[in-house]
């Protein structure tokens, strides 16, 4: 018996594959615990010993999602001001809890991140941070909504080292790196105004990142670009059958199905799993081609059928329904 080996490839990179993954393209994806500490993610604004200058106002906004899988602990940002004080964001995981961000200002412990909304940390968060000297106070907002409020104290005219990840700064040296998802990183000067921006969508190959206006400098190191999953073709799956077999995409469930002579596997290409259906009697598969499809029906989602041109109308259909793990052809 002849048998198929089919190499599964999937290109995450159109629309479809988009919306299946309910995630928008682009991100900077850290690199954390799985590797060693010299292959772990740094992303610190700006490059080079100087910090960004400011008098009186300081706005960091940036969206940050957490993995699913990996150690759910590390820093997310810290921002060193004037090289004395240190503001940070740490991912948490304390025993029998969920895990939850928090924020540190020196040996100070803050609170966690919340707000009226449950947060979910494994989705989008817009995160922004927000000093007033000239009120002498801190701001943090998560999606817009204030989540805290603390007093400062600091002399006129600062500088702001934000670090992302890894760091190698003298007096603030961190290797722990939480298994984050950055984009959109965004610097303001004064209220209501952007002065630096990091879409960080497209991949770069360089150390040196300029902003979106082209006036500073960020520095990289060890990136994950979530744009390459998309634009490359990656392995996911290896699937073997012992007859011819025609591949059969299904939006609605996130899935694609092969259909052998015997036996129907249903791929799931957001979890990568694989789930068999047996049917009978058998297809002539070397008779056939693939004129399978999966039609919506009105309150049953989506089924699949197979559309023969050489009959009739009202005889082209054949319809797959199922019962347990046993999937029979319906001939109509």
């Amino acid at each position: 018996m002849k048998y198929i080996r089919l190499l599964f490839y999937i290109l995450f990179i159109s629309k479809t594959i988009v919306t299946w993954g309910g995630e928008n393209i682009g991100g900077l994806s850290f690199r954390a615990y799985e590797y060693s500490k010299d292959e772990r993610t740094s992303f610190i604004i700006p490059s080079g010993n100087q910090g960004v200058r400011f008098k009186d106002y300081l706005s960091v906004s940036f969206d940050l999602k957490i993995r699913e899988k990996g150690e759910h602990f590390g820093y997310v940002c810290r921002m060193i001001v004037d090289n004395r004080n240190s503001l940070n964001l740490i991912l948490v995981n304390p025993v029998n809890e969920e895990p939850y961000l928090c924020l540190i200002k020196d040996q100070q412990y803050l609170g966690k991140i919340h707000s009226s909304a449950t947060i979910d940390i494994h989705e989008w968060n817009r995160i922004k941070i927000e000093l007033e000297y000239k009120n002498d106070t801190l701001y943090v907002r998560n999606n817009g909504s204030l989540i805290s409020k603390e007093k400062v104290t600091a002399p006129d005219n600062h500088s702001v080292k934000v670090c992302f990840g890894a760091n190698k700064l003298a007096s603030y040296t961190t290797s722990d790196v939480a298994p984050i998802i950055l984009k959109d990183v965004q610097i303001g000067l004064e209220p209501g105004s952007i002065k630096y921006e990091w879409s960080l969508e497209q991949a770069v190959s360089d150390t040196l990142l300029q902003d979106k206006f082209r006036q500073m400098t960020a520095f990289i190191s060890n990136p994950e670009w979530i744009i390459n999953s998309h634009i490359y073709w990656k392995h996911r799956k290896t699937l073997s059958f012992s007859s011819k077999t025609f591949p059969v995409p299904c939006e609605e469930q996130s899935a694609c199905y092969f259909i052998a002579k015997d036996r129907i596997v249903k791929y799931d290409l957001i979890r990568s799993t694989t789930k068999e259906y047996v049917f009978s009697p058998l297809i002539d598969v070397n008779r056939i081609t693939n004129q399978f499809l999966f039609v919506p029906l009105k309150d049953k989602g989506s089924q699949l059928v197979y559309y023969d041109f050489e009959k009739p109308d009202g005889e082209n259909l054949s319809f797959f329904g199922s019962s347990s793990n046993l999937v029979v052809l319906l001939l109509l």
